[in-house]
């Protein structure tokens, strides 16, 4: 363990830039590490972006840092796993990602990845994500299921983040949440940040970012005195768990979600198979910059999601 106190010279200046100075990483290799809680300030979990002040005391915890770089260079090796393409050409891949494959290597789940995947089937994949990320633009969480747009190069992938960056990508989502949810559409602007005390988790906070999602009310199934929402979801924004957190700050959280679920925890039989939450990107539309025009995809929902929407469906008749 290292202790670095802050002095006067280095007051007001960001964590990430303070560490960077004697830790030997990258950048993004201390974000990273920040956000896995191996460096701390005053024995708290602080952002990269902390202002740090005279006097702060940062810990950095070398051994499990280094420790799981090492973890992370074993896990960059080609898995010979299911890969369901939905679209391909020189320059993307679309793929269908299935509930409980995380997309790439981290801490605590080095292997049986999107990218393992992606490595066994081709070496035509952008680096511009970084190393443990090769093609990956954007992610979709562990038990989340759906559509995720993959790069092939460089250059469509700088093309590609710029474009969800500026929000010309639009993404449509597929869920059920506990609740008669109130509006046929609603817009929910809440800033989402880091929660205060658990790293793991995401939450509304004023110090939060930018966070938008539309939603649209497909229908709803009444069942034991309870109501079920089948929602339509498109988010505006890209922030981490944002759908998620957005309908459970609302009252509404989504069926199979364990980390936001709050306190709706309805015991249904109907739902009992359900693991995971049940939440599917089904559908992507943007502009493909070499066929000159604009392009959708779409995936069928799946097994678990049809099967409950059919159980609520023959209850409801």
């Amino acid at each position: 363990m290292f202790e670095h106190k802050i002095d006067q010279r280095e007051e007001g200046k960001r964590l990430d830039k303070i560490v960077l100075g004697f830790v030997d990483k990258s950048r993004s290799q201390i974000k990273r590490i920040i956000d896995e809680g191996n460096i701390l300030v005053n024995e708290e979990i602080k952002k990269p972006g902390y202002k740090v002040k005279k006097g702060d005391i940062v810990k950095v915890d070398y051994e499990k840092a280094l420790q799981n770089d090492t973890m992370l260079e074993e896990s960059l090796a080609p898995e010979p796993l299911e890969l369901n393409i939905v679209y391909e050409d020189e320059n993307i891949i679309i793929v269908n990602k299935p509930k409980g494959m995380v997309v790439h290597p981290a801490p605590g789940n080095v292997s049986g990845t999107l990218v393992n995947a992606l490595l066994n089937y081709t070496d035509k994949l952008s680096n511009l994500g970084g190393k443990f990320r090769p093609g990956i633009v954007h992610r979709l969480d562990k038990d989340t299921s759906g559509i995720m747009l993959i790069a092939k190069n460089d250059t469509t992938h700088a093309y590609f983040k710029e474009k969800f960056k500026s929000r010309e990508i639009n993404k449509d989502y597929l869920t059920l949440c506990y609740g008669d949810f109130p509006e046929e559409k609603a817009l929910i602007d809440a800033p989402i940040g880091r929660h205060p005390v658990d790293r793991k988790r995401m939450s509304i906070t004023g110090e939060g970012r930018e966070s938008i999602t539309k939603i649209k009310i497909l229908s709803k199934f009444y069942i034991n005195n309870n109501t079920i929402s089948y929602l339509k979801v498109t988010p505006i924004t890209g922030r981490t768990h944002q759908i998620r957190v957005h309908l459970s700050h609302l009252g509404y959280p989504i069926i199979g979600d364990e980390i936001y679920k709050g306190r709706k925890d309805i015991n249904l039989n109907e739902i009992k198979f359900i693991s995971g939450q049940v939440l599917h990107a089904f559908k992507l539309r943007f502009y493909h910059p070499y066929k000159k025009k604009e392009v959708v995809f779409r995936t069928p929902l799946p097994f678990d999601m049809m099967n409950l929407v059919r159980r609520l469906n023959r209850i409801n008749k």
